[in-house]
């Protein structure tokens, strides 16, 4: 998966992306590589707790300031359902701010249900209050 697919699916959810769109949609693409660098820094903690119930190693996203859209997608695939949420509150956060705010909703709700998929390891429960029970 690419880069360019999150951002279409990105405009799929603002009910943006079909040919006659095209000319309208170039301000989009100009800060899709900017605003999908920044969805996918905040998508890194998940995306590690995901690799790490996974079995594989975390990852360390680039300091980019700008994604190009012809490369790969860095997270996993699961994340990037998530990604599109994010960068389509982004993208219409100025002309539309309430779909900005159910998309990001949705972005943050996508992050949960991802964390929530995972299994739980069982920890011992730290004794933080020893001192307060003792006599």
């Amino acid at each position: 998966m690419k880069n360019e697919d999150v951002y279409k699916a990105a405009l799929h959810l603002v009910g943006e992306l079909n040919s006659a769109q095209t000319a309208w949609n170039a301000d989009y693409l100009e800060r899709s590589g900017y605003l999908l660098a920044m969805v996918c820094r905040q998508c890194e903690p998940v995306e590690n707790l995901y690799r790490a119930a996974n079995g594989q190693d975390a990852v360390t996203l680039p300091d980019q300031l700008c994604y190009l859209m012809t490369v790969t997608f860095p997270l996993s695939p699961p994340l990037s359902t998530a990604a599109a949420f994010g960068l389509a509150a982004l993208l219409v956060a100025d002309e539309n701010p309430e779909l900005s705010g159910e998309l990001h909703d949705r972005f943050r709700q996508s992050l949960s249900e991802i964390l929530a998929s995972l299994p739980m390891k069982p920890e011992a429960i730290a004794d933080r209050y020893a001192s307060v029970w003792q006599s």
